[in-house]
């Protein structure tokens, strides 16, 4: 019993020091966490784990090592990166926490197992005003198995967008070995920072509004280069580039280094050799793309490079009200580019980014509605090698392009167009088209054919409609105007044609066809349908065979062709069954009024050949060059003022100022005509001088006097004469100079009263011996000025004689004598009875004046009171005159 209190004493000794024991413990664990935490690790701890991080390959340079009550051993101040080297890439870290491994601890192995990264800084200073800058740096950085590092929530600020980084490196260790961290003198490690500084300085030039979001994954193995793979991901609201601003951008690109790709050893790939190594596919996404070159509603691009060939799958962009649909394959290898494009934009919209010769074609094209366009081609780039390549010689001759064009409601030229449609093809420097369709109210085109670029020669066949009025607004010179609305159509014209030439040079144009028009007038005159096939070169165009109609009515010819050159307009073999005033009046108003006295009561047929100038003819001046022959073989009723024949034909010939008529033959109320004539219109005057003959054989009298005078006329006879004038003026044909002779057989002429006045007086001698029967009555002349000079008009019948002698003026003023002879041409004894009645002869001698018409007769020897029992009546108003003298000048105009 007394063992027991020293027991208990014992034990509660012993409790005490270990109370006492564990309190100072606890104490110096208090005091060692302190001073961990606010002094730091012991260096013997420092070094330890300095040294196991080494053996990760990390090399730290920090303040202090201490113990975090929460992060555990953090690591303050820390820097990654070589003091002495300016130029070598910095990171800058307020702390980092290492995460050790407490159960290696126990087997007495130092291990850190990850370290997590706060507030840390990335700085390189590519040069001394150009530094690549990431902020806020947070990340946490797990060491597994195999040297593998894992990234995990890596967060950084950089250029304003914020940065998500993670991925798994395998042999993370070996990357310091790699040339962008090796020394100074590395020329790899030079190209890298010469690609980052001009990277750097591409950024600073990029504004974001907003903040974007950049995440990247990598993963690979650091002893090969090719295991790699990175994963970025970007998306911005907005972006202000030097190149444009967009919104809405995101990108998604996969980068992967193959191991079976090598860069090759050929330097002709230039810049390419470096992008060789690796593949990559990428999406991009933006909208509301604008730009100096180009603006866009939205674009969408994705592709895939692996060498040797750049793909886009896909480049879709919607602008100029439309949409663009493309594809393309790049080979850098042999620099073979194909292509597929379906599009329906308006093409002005990339006009920024096409050649200036190619924008000014372009301005010529308007439309309401977008072109759609699918096509596809290739060509082959020219040598990466050279700097300053020739498109034209190097690439052009490579292009091969197949696609289909159409649109509608546009204007191309200035001209309207409906609806174009075409398939298209550019081979061998030579485009094709071998569909196109024009359509444009009632114009209805189709065009085959094509353009060779190398020798600029093309060639076209052309069918279809074409309505005349759509050249209207084409025409700009007045002359043009003017002449092309003398045209009336009303329905489009039928055209086949094939054209070809050489590109600008329009002397080389050569063409044939085939033209139709119907239903159309010229000038007022109406014409059916004319076809005609033609041929153009060398400035010269003939229609070949052309036929016109108008009713029954035709005009041909073998040939018409205008000739450009020396402005003429050759007729060969033409032939007409139409009513001349269809040409005249087409030809223009003054042709038709001038042509209109001379009526074709039915069409003529003639024959034309000859030339005439090509240019407005508004004077005699301007028809010098012309020289035309008109041939009228069958001219069915004509007349000419008063006068008619049931058939004439003759030879027109219009040379220069001239106009000549030869053979012209003609029935003449029962007998027969024949004539020519000149016209020269080179006088000074407004007009034309002229000269002609007219000869008529065997005309009846009475039927000339019913369309000249009176349809009730007595008059009889048969007329033959020839009148020649040798100088006319159209101004006045009152002044002509000429002579002329006329014969009239078995005539009664009494009823003309410069003939009739005497009949009373020889009615009284013997009963009807005044309205007798004229056998014959013969009679020349001269004209000087327009006064006919009379110097023996006889007018012979079985018991009397009468000669005229005198002067007649073309006013119809009378200057004349006559003598009345008995039985002067009574068979055998008529000259001897003649003679004994001489005496009596000169009672019956009369002064004649006054006019045609009213002739005013005067007896030479006899008084006018001894006339008196002859005619009582007109005696006496002769003896008491009312004052108005008889006079020989011409009337009053």
């Amino acid at each position: 019993m007394a063992a027991r209190p020293g027991f208990w004493r014992k034990c509660r000794t012993g409790f005490r020091w270990c109370r006492i024991t564990v309190w100072f413990a606890v104490l110096v664990l208090v005091c060692a966490l302190a001073w961990f935490n606010r002094i730091g690790l012991p260096d013997f701890l420092k070094q330890r784990l300095v040294a196991t991080l080494q053996t990760r390959g990390i090399d730290l340079a920090f303040s202090r090592m201490r113990l975090h009550l929460v992060h555990g051993l953090v690591i303050e101040n820390v820097r990654l990166g070589h003091a002495e080297a300016p130029d070598d890439p910095v990171l800058s870290v307020e702390e980092i926490q290492l995460q050790f491994n407490y159960r290696a601890l126990w087997r007495r192995q130092w291990q850190v197992d990850g370290l997590v990264l706060r507030q840390g800084t990335f700085v390189w200073s590519l040069t001394p005003t150009n530094v690549l800058t990431l902020d806020n740096v947070q990340t946490e950085l797990r060491f597994q198995t195999n040297d593998i590092w894992s990234l995990d929530h890596f967060q950084a600020d950089f250029a304003g967008a914020k940065i998500a980084l993670s991925g798994d490196i395998s042999h993370a260790t070996e990357v310091r070995n790699w040339d962008i961290f090796r020394g100074s003198h590395s020329a790899k490690r030079a190209a890298w920072q010469a690609r980052l500084r001009k990277f750097s300085e591409t950024l600073d030039r990029i504004h974001f509004t907003g903040v974007p979001q950049l995440s990247l994954v990598v993963d690979g193995d650091a002893h090969d280069i090719h295991s790699f793979v990175v994963r970025l991901n970007v998306n911005a609201p907005a972006a202000q580039t030097p190149w444009g601003a967009a919104s809405a951008l995101q990108l998604n690109a996969n980068l992967t280094v193959p191991g079976d790709l090598t860069a090759p050893a050929d330097a002709s790939l230039a810049g390419w050799t470096n992008a060789v190594p690796y593949r990559l596919t990428w999406t991009l996404r933006l909208q509301e793309l604008k730009s100096e070159a180009l603006n866009a509603d939205w674009v969408a691009c994705s592709g895939v490079w692996q060498a040797p060939e750049l793909i886009l799958t896909q480049l879709a962009a919607g602008l100029g009200g439309g949409q663009l649909e493309a594809t393309a394959r790049l080979n850098v290898a042999t620099r073979e580019l194909t292509f597929t494009n379906a599009s329906d934009f308006d093409v002005h919209a990339i006009g920024a980014l096409l050649t200036e010769k190619t924008r000014e074609r372009l301005a010529e094209f308007a439309w309401t509605r977008p072109p759609t366009i699918q096509a596809n081609g290739m060509l082959v780039l020219p040598p990466w090698t050279n700097r300053a390549p020739d498109w034209r010689a190097e690439v052009q001759p490579t292009i091969r392009l197949n696609g289909e064009l159409a649109f509608e409601n546009a204007t191309v030229l200035g001209a309207p167009l409906d609806w174009v449609h075409s398939h298209f093809s550019y081979s061998n420097l030579v485009w094709q088209l071998p569909d196109l369709a024009v359509v444009r109210a009632r114009t209805r085109l189709t065009l085959s054919g094509g353009e060779d670029d190398r020798t600029r020669i093309y060639r076209w066949h052309v069918r279809g409609m074409f309505d005349p009025e759509a050249v209207r607004p084409f025409l700009t010179a007045s002359n043009a105007v003017r002449g092309f609305n003398h045209f009336t159509f009303t329905e489009p014209l039928g055209l086949e044609l094939a054209v070809a030439g050489r590109l600008y040079d329009y002397d080389s144009i050569g063409a044939n066809g085939r033209v139709t028009l119907t239903n159309f007038t010229i000038r007022g005159q109406a014409v059916d349908n004319i076809a005609s096939e033609f041929s153009y070169t060398n400035h010269i165009l003939t229609f070949l065979n052309p036929h016109l109609w108008h009713g029954a009515q035709t005009i041909t010819a073998d040939t018409v062709t205008l000739d450009f050159n020396c402005r003429l307009v050759r007729f060969t073999n033409g032939f007409s069954t139409a009513d001349p005033r269809l040409v005249t009046h087409a030809i223009g108003p003054k042709t038709g009024r001038a042509m209109d006295p001379y009526q074709f009561l039915q069409p003529p047929t003639a024959r034309v050949n000859g030339c005439v100038p090509l240019r407005d003819m508004n004077g005699p001046r301007d028809t010098e060059g012309a020289d035309m022959c008109f041939d009228i073989l069958e001219g069915g009723p004509f007349q000419w003022l008063k006068l008619k024949t049931p058939d004439i034909t003759g030879t027109i010939h219009w040379l220069g100022e001239s106009l000549i008529l030869t053979n012209v033959q003609a029935a003449f109320y029962g007998g027969r005509g024949w004539g020519q004539a000149w016209f020269d219109f080179r006088v000074p005057h407004e007009g034309a001088d002229y000269d002609f003959s007219l000869r008529v054989t065997n005309a009846d009298l009475h039927q000339l006097m019913v369309e000249l005078s009176s349809p009730t006329n007595r008059l009889e006879g048969r007329l033959t004469g020839q009148l020649i004038v040798t100088r006319g003026d159209s101004r006045n044909w009152r002044t002509w100079d000429g002579f002329g002779q006329a014969r009239l057989q078995d005539g009664l002429i009494w009823d003309i009263p410069i003939f009739g006045f005497l009949s009373p007086v020889l009615n009284t001698f013997s009963s009807g011996l005044g309205n007798s029967r004229a056998t014959e009555a013969t009679g020349r002349f001269t004209m000087t000025n327009g006064v006919i000079y009379l110097d023996s008009l006889k007018i012979r019948s079985t018991t009397m004689q009468l000669d005229y002698t005198g002067t007649v003026d073309l006013y119809e003023n009378v200057d004349a004598r006559v003598t009345a002879q008995l039985l002067h041409n009574t068979w055998v004894i008529g000259p001897v009875v003649s003679k004994v009645l001489w005496p009596v002869s000169k009672l019956f001698e009369y002064q004649v004046s006054g006019t045609l018409k009213n002739p005013k007769s005067e007896p030479v020897y006899v008084p006018k009171l001894l006339l008196f029992p002859l005619h009582p009546i007109r005696t006496i108003e002769e003896l008491f005159p009312n004052g108005n003298t008889p006079t020989n000048s011409p009337p009053a105009q």
